[in-house]
C-alpha cells in the first residue's frame, strides 16, 4: 500500500482499511454498515462461541440495509505444526495473498496492541482469536476476511507475529472465511435510519487506529 493512501478505523470487533480516494460519505456508510451488522449479531449470538452464526446474523443485518453478498467462501483446518495468526490470515481462503498482507503491515505496533482485546477471548482454558480485515475497494463494494483459532496459550502484545504451538498431541483447530458485499441500490434512504439505530455506539466503536 501507498504511504497516506488509506485510513484504518477499528468497527467493533472488526478492522476496516479505507482508501482516501473513497468519498467520505461513502465511506462513513460502509463504516456505519459494519457497526449495525456487528451489534445486530451481537444481540444474537456470541460472535467467539458462536462465530459461524454470529457471522449469518452479520450478512442478514447488511442485506437488510442493501449490502448484497456476492461471494463467499470458507475452510477449516486443523493446525499440527508451529504457525503465526498472521502467517494463518494471509493464507486463509480465496482471494489475493498480497493484497492482505499488505492490509497487516498496514497495522502499527500501537494498532495491534490495541486491537488484542477486542479480538480475544479466554474461554475453556483457551484463548479464542476472531481476526476480522474489511478493505474498502470503492464506494459500493468491500471485502472482509476473517481467522478464528484456539490459541492454547496467552497472547504478547506481538500477538499476529507471535509463534504459536501446535503438534499432533496439541492440536489447534482454525476457520477462515472471504466474503464480499456490493451495495444493491441507493443508501441515501437507509443512511439516517442506521444512523439513528446506532446512537451513541456510532462514536464510540468506530475509532479511528
Amino acid at each position: 500500500m501507498d504511504d497516506s493512501a488509506y485510513t484504518l478505523y477499528r468497527v467493533a470487533g472488526a478492522v476496516v482499511i479505507a482508501p482516501v480516494r473513497i468519498a467520505s460519505l461513502a465511506r462513513q456508510d460502509v463504516l456505519d454498515s459494519l457497526l449495525l451488522a456487528q451489534l445486530y449479531a451481537n444481540q444474537r449470538h456470541d460472535p467467539f462461541i458462536d462465530a459461524e452464526e454470529w457471522a449469518r446474523a452479520c450478512v442478514t443485518s447488511l442485506q437488510k440495509i442493501r449490502w448484497s453478498l456476492t461471494s463467499s467462501a470458507s475452510s477449516t483446518q486443523t493446525l499440527t505444526s508451529t504457525f503465526t495468526l498472521e502467517s494463518r490470515f494471509t493464507a486463509a481462503a480465496s482471494g489475493r495473498p498480497s493484497a492482505w498482507m499488505d492490509a497487516l503491515d498496514a497495522l502499527s505496533a500501537g494498532a495491534r496492541k490495541a486491537l488484542l482485546p477486542w479480538c480475544t477471548r479466554v474461554h475453556d482454558r483457551q484463548v479464542i482469536v476472531k481476526l476480522a480485515v474489511v478493505r474498502i475497494c470503492s464506494e459500493d463494494h468491500f471485502e472482509i476476511r476473517s481467522l478464528l483459532a484456539h490459541c492454547p496459550s496467552p497472547l504478547p502484545a506481538q500477538w499476529l507475529e507471535h509463534v504459536q504451538m501446535a503438534s499432533t498431541r496439541s492440536p489447534v483447530p482454525t476457520r477462515s472465511s472471504d466474503v464480499s458485499f456490493n451495495l444493491s441500490s441507493d443508501y441515501a434512504e437507509m443512511r439516517n435510519k442506521v444512523i439513528q439505530a446506532l446512537g451513541t455506539h456510532r462514536s464510540s466503536e468506530i475509532v479511528r487506529l
